[in-house]
């Protein structure tokens, strides 16, 4: 197979990091607008006034005011449901430039390399001919796992990056695009009708989406994304059980 085709997966893996990598620098260096992530609150009950109550006091203020800050930040870092890693609270109100959680954020970028690996398997597949496998073949199908395995990693780095509630959205879609990739791709396999991939497919990462931040807004500190991710695996599994026996 000659031409274009077979380098198309290199260009989706370039195109893809470029996008979506990029975006994140701009507001690396520019800071990270909007409200904080409702993980950062915990059981606690921001303040009237949202981010300001963490604009650090003047050095001169009286002793009750700076006890009263530390009081505030310690509380909320103690009891914040956000995953992982220790972080500035301020920084997560405030939204300055920089990333929240480093090691979270920057171990992320592992998906450049393995979105890579499978763009060059997607190379030789393609550049032989010799592969049948819906997976490996001249279709799109490739070319959207290439992307979603990207996405994983460079979609996770929004949230871990600013803790923002905006930005932690790309963070749930990314892994509802990739395990809801693994169930359609899956029935695909079972099902040889192209059309039902390609809006049953992206519908559910995106209703997934959307469903999650509903439930999540309403229930500050409940791990909502990981009982939606369990049910694409759930369903993933009874396909491929399907498949396989």
């Amino acid at each position: 197979m000659s031409g274009f085709l077979p380098y198309r997966g290199f260009v989706v893996w370039l195109g893809g990091t470029v996008l979506v990598l990029g975006a994140f620098m701009i507001f690396f260096f520019a800071g990270w607008p909007g409200d904080a992530n409702g993980c950062l609150w915990g059981d606690d009950t921001p303040a009237a006034n949202g981010a300001a109550a963490f604009i650090p006091p003047s050095p001169h203020a009286s002793r009750a005011v700076l006890n009263a800050y530390t009081a505030l930040k310690n509380k909320v870092a103690k009891d914040n449901t956000c995953y992982c890693e220790a972080f500035s609270v301020p920084d997560a109100a405030l939204g300055p430039p920089g990333v929240r959680q480093k090691i979270n954020t920057w171990f992320n970028l592992y998906s450049i390399l393995t979105a890579f690996l499978i763009a060059l398997g997607v190379y030789y597949s393609r550049s032989d001919g010799s592969s049948s496998k819906l997976i490996e073949n001249d279709s799109l199908m490739p070319d959207t796992y290439i992307f979603a395995a990207l996405f994983l990693g460079l979609g996770s780095m929004w949230f871990h990056g600013s803790m923002k509630e905006w930005a932690g959205m790309f963070d749930t879609l990314s892994m509802y695009l990739f395990t809801g990739f693994l169930v359609f791709f899956t029935i695909r396999r079972l099902w040889d009708n192209a059309i039902f991939f390609w809006i049953a497919f992206p519908a559910t990462a995106l209703a997934f989406t959307i469903v999650g931040e509903i439930i999540s807004a309403a229930n500050h500190g409940a791990n909502v994304s990981e009982y939606l991710i369990l049910v694409l695996v759930g369903t993933y599994l009874v396909f491929e059980s399907i498949l396989w026996f």
